[in-house]
């Protein structure tokens, strides 16, 4: 499990350089219409993450079995 750890914490850093380092132009570009840009991408991931720690945080302490919500 450590490499595992280790390998997400080295992608984490580079990721981290990569928008410290990179225009907000260059972020921002939208290579289609139809395409997120980098910057919408990484919102999108982290909104998603943020929402699944909620529910993992969540599910915890729900009945058995979980009954996922309509």
């Amino acid at each position: 499990m450590e490499p595992i750890v280790e390998k997400l914490e080295n992608l984490v850093e580079q990721i981290s350089t990569y928008v410290s380092e990179s225009s907000e132009e260059k972020l921002s570009r939208k290579w289609s219409p139809n395409r997120w840009s980098k910057k919408e991408l990484l919102g999108h991931l982290i909104d998603s993450g943020m929402y699944n720690l909620q529910r993992f945080t969540e599910i915890q302490f729900e009945e058995k079995p979980y009954r996922l919500k309509d």
